[in-house]
């Protein structure tokens, strides 16, 4: 085996993705962002910060296998209408809007086992390191694909969108928001390197979409974070 190859084999993102049990699909524009193109099974991904993403990342799972179920915990103000156009299938999914602060962890822990994406809102304290550990252990052991969007300590991969240039659609005091234009950036163990790309979320389809303006006929490409100004002007 050369060295590059024993570098890679045992950095520490190759020993991450050994935690992973797979992954669901995603909408096209988000792959890049992820391990293998997909969201993975057995770990934590963190999207704080931005409820659209989360909804994106977890609506891919009803597309690729309409048996697949999902579940909200701990999120009154989700949008069912806006979880539906990311692709969820709501006769599939379980709710969870009030289990309070108290039975929050009983409630993620009995439904891993009984989902197969958990989309939850972890309530401020709750993490103790005994609870990570625990519940990790059970996501491992069953498959299950968490996104939380709130902090998780030792979250495998964190999503967050770094800029957005508001919200496109309406004119002259009429009209419906339609769109809304974002860079996302992913980091963590998984990914190895930070990456970044733009897209919109939503399109104007209620899902996510690639950028195509009259500045670009293709879609920018993912330029890792840390391959510097160089490689970055020469993949534009």
């Amino acid at each position: 085996m050369r060295l590059a190859e024993l570098l890679e084999s045992t950095s520490p993102a190759a020993r991450a993705r050994a935690e992973m049990t797979g992954t669901w699909p995603v909408a096209g524009p988000l792959a890049p962002l992820l391990p293998d193109g997909g969201l993975p099974c057995g770990v934590v991904t963190q999207a704080a910060g931005d409820l659209a993403l989360a909804l994106a990342l977890t609506g891919g799972a009803s597309t690729a296998r309409p048996a697949a179920w999902s579940a909200a915990v701990g999120l009154p103000e989700l949008g069912l209408a806006a979880w539906a156009g990311h692709g969820q299938d709501l006769a599939r999914a379980l709710l969870v809007d009030h289990p309070g602060e108290q039975h929050w962890a009983e409630v993620v822990s009995v439904l891993i086992p009984a989902v197969d994406v958990l989309l939850v809102a972890p309530p401020p304290g709750a993490l103790t390191p005994h609870l990570v550990q625990r519940l990790g252990a059970r996501l491992r052991r069953h498959r299950c694909a968490l996104v939380s969007t709130g902090p998780w300590p030792g979250a495998a991969l964190h999503l967050e969108v770094a800029g957005h240039e508001g919200w496109e659609g309406l004119a002259d005091g009429h009209g419906q928001l339609t769109r809304r234009r974002v860079t996302v950036r992913s980091t963590g163990r998984l990914v190895w390197r930070a990456r970044e790309a733009e897209l919109l979320l939503p399109g104007a389809s209620g899902a996510a979409e690639t950028v195509v303006d009259a500045e670009t006929s293709a879609v920018p490409p993912v330029v890792p974070l840390a391959a510097g100004w160089d490689a970055a002007a020469e993949a534009y």
